[in-house]
């Protein structure tokens, strides 16, 4: 399902029905007209982005086809028998995008897992080599079955059991990693950066930000960890989801704020302008206070689209909104655009005010920094703890 802008879309709180309203691309039916027509309304809107490739400003039916589209090449791009050691790396980790799939990356160079396709030969002196699958991997230092165990930290001891492809009945034991060959190369990072946009959304832009799958099932199919308590995920989540009725909303919110009166004559003097009232009053106020820069939200969609939200491009665009908008037309924005400028006025404040500061008066600050962090860190700990 789309995502509208970055935000998950919550359809929990619709009720759907074998009515006669259906809207053609996701099968949705209603009985009502008034909420058949909101929908179409805000499906619409070129606010939603596809959640395989995190292309934004399309329609949903644009988005939702690009997903359709992508998801049919999954199998090609990520082999199945990779999906358990890629699950547990995204699982709550709280990398961003880049970082998880070098990650993932780095995991999967450095393993065999289950039901790999494998080549090898018994001795060095054979032609040819034997291909089959990895039946099952034996590690008696922990003395269970493993899903995958990385090469660097594998003993001399660990065995593989391989069963032949060209004989199913033959199983060749004791084989050693050293002997093993991967028939099918690891995907590449851009290939891995699609499978896990396919799969996971992480909650937001902060350090601790997580990645959850969109499908639940997931982590019982595949028997996944979690490493966070349900009720942390779902603060997280609550904050990254929107409603129907929220969309609504939001795009009255900015109809009301991109709404400027006419203006009997307006002169442009440096980055002034000069408004002539009715009584022929000059009046002189700054441009950015006058209309919401729909220059910079374009820029800014168009420049995630094509380079992505992590990209130079984008992060520079970013500061400059942070250093240009003032609060009103900020809260013209939509939320997840508006979160990354609001976090970079942060950063902007902090560094300005680390260097007014003296040596002193920095070593006291970080020390305080550290010491509320500490805090902090120790009540998240109790917190998880209890539940």
């Amino acid at each position: 399902m789309p995502l509208y802008g970055r935000r998950l879309f919550d359809l929990s709180s619709q009720n759907e029905s074998d009515g006669l309203f259906r809207i053609e691309h996701t099968g949705q039916t209603f009985d009502r007209a008034d909420i058949y027509e909101k929908f179409l309304q805000i499906y619409a809107l070129e606010r939603w982005t596809c959640e395989c490739t995190w292309r934004a400003s399309l329609t949903h039916a644009e988005a939702f086809q690009s997903e359709v589209e992508i998801r049919k090449t999954l199998t090609n791009l990520v082999p199945e028998y990779f999906y358990k050691p890629i699950f547990d790396v995204i699982h709550h980790n709280v990398k961003p995008l880049e970082k998880l799939a070098e990650e993932v990356s780095h995991v999967l160079n450095q393993s065999f897992v289950l039901t790999e396709p494998v080549q090898f030969r018994k001795r060095k002196r054979d032609s040819e080599a034997l291909k089959g699958l990895i039946e099952r991997i034996d590690d008696p230092d922990e003395e269970k079955q493993r899903q995958s165990i990385p090469m660097k930290t594998l003993s001399e001891n660990v065995k593989y059991s391989v069963r032949l492809l060209d004989d199913d009945e033959t199983i060749i034991e004791n084989v050693t990693p050293a002997e093993l060959q991967r028939i099918r190369s690891v995907p590449n990072r851009e290939k891995l950066k699609t499978f896990i946009r396919s799969f996971a959304i992480r909650l937001g832009t902060r350090v601790d930000s997580p990645w959850i799958f969109y499908d639940d099932s997931l982590i019982n199919r595949y028997k996944i960890r979690s490493r966070l308590s349900s009720n942390i995920v779902e603060q997280f989540k609550k904050s990254m989801t929107i409603t129907v009725d929220g969309i609504v909303r939001e795009q009255e919110r900015l109809a009301r704020k991109q709404s400027i009166p006419i203006v009997p004559e307006v002169t442009t003097d440096d980055d002034q302008v000069i408004i002539l009232s009715d009584d022929e009053d000059l009046e002189k106020i700054r441009t950015t206070n006058l209309v919401v820069p729909s220059t910079f939200l374009n820029r800014l969609e168009k420049t995630r689209r094509e380079r992505g939200d992590e990209s130079k491009c984008f992060q520079r665009l970013i500061v400059q909104c942070a250093r240009t908008l003032n609060e009103v037309q900020l809260e013209s924005f939509p939320q997840d655009f508006r979160q990354l400028i609001e976090k970079k006025i942060e950063e902007i404040a902090l560094k300005d005010k680390l260097s007014q500061m003296t040596i002193e008066e920095k070593k006291v600050f970080f020390s305080n920094e550290n010491r509320r962090f500490r805090i902090n860190s120790n009540e998240k700990f109790t917190s998880r703890q209890i539940h």
